[in-house]
């Protein structure tokens, strides 16, 4: 799979910052953290594509740490969307939508990467980008090489056995992709810091040592000439760091909770 290394489609794409060591409360969980260098994201059609085939022109990386692959898909208006690529698809295939595949026969004729209605797709085909809604948004199964495969079909849902191994009935309305997210396995996240600037690339900010700071900055500042800090270490808020149990509760015991539409 050659993978474009040039530019985004700038309309495309939004501005990156990353989440800036921050949880989706706002709160910082993970300090010294920064948005690195600049980056712009790609934003993917998540509702599927218009209801017309579509041509895959180009394979694109995403500097976002997405594990998978972005296709760049070409209508015959010349609009441009972003997809979830699959693995097997090739540049030049042609992409089809949902409105094509209407009886079992016709899910033949997918290609991978196109979309399909659950309610025509036979049972142990591999799909993934499921949505959860007939006009939601594709929620499940995006992640580069985690394939979902339908298990059995009843009336009104689909039984889906996701990457994970649970079990998860959908209505047979909604659509997914057929096959299997493509994942690339050349690319290397890992760059070696061989000075500072490297680490601040990476969005990595300096971390200042405790018994360097000031005794109103951390319990370790102060003191006359060089110490070792004189007590056990501790956070700038006093609380022990090494050896101490941190979990305000009691151990408990883990249930797998899968479900299970035989019995519902």
């Amino acid at each position: 799979m050659d993978v474009w290394k040039g530019k985004p489609i700038r309309k495309l794409t939004k501005g990156y910052l990353g989440s800036l060591g921050k949880s989706s409360h706002g709160v910082i969980t993970s300090w010294h953290r920064e948005s690195g260098h600049r980056r712009r994201y790609r934003v993917v059609d998540k509702f599927f594509f218009l209801q017309a085939p579509a041509v895959l022109r180009r394979f694109e990386r995403d500097v976002t740490r997405r594990s998978g692959v972005l296709a760049l898909l070409c209508f015959a208006n010349g609009f441009l969307s972003y997809s979830v690529a699959a693995r097997g698809a090739e540049v030049g295939s042609l992409l089809y939508p949902s409105s094509y595949f209407v009886t079992d026969a016709d899910i033949s004729l997918a290609t991978p990467g196109s979309v399909v209605p659950l309610s025509v797709a036979p049972v142990g085909t591999l799909i993934f980008n499921i949505g959860l809604r007939h006009t939601g948004a594709g929620l499940l199964s995006r992640a580069g090489g985690s394939g979902s495969q339908i298990i059995a079909k009843f009336r009104d849902f689909v039984v889906v056995k996701l990457p994970s191994g649970r079990l998860v009935s959908v209505s047979s309305l909604v659509c997914a992709q057929f096959g299997v997210p493509a994942l690339e396995l050349k690319r290397s996240l890992k760059i070696p810091r061989l000075k500072a600037s490297l680490s601040r690339f990476t969005g990595r900010r300096p971390i200042v040592r405790g018994v360097a700071m000031n005794p109103i900055d951390h319990p370790h500042g102060g003191g006359e000439g060089r110490t070792s800090g004189g007590r056990h270490s501790v956070t700038p808020w006093a609380c022990l760091t090494k050896g101490k149990k941190t979990r305000k509760v009691a151990s408990r015991t883990f249930v797998d909770f899968k479900v299970n539409p035989l019995k519902e």
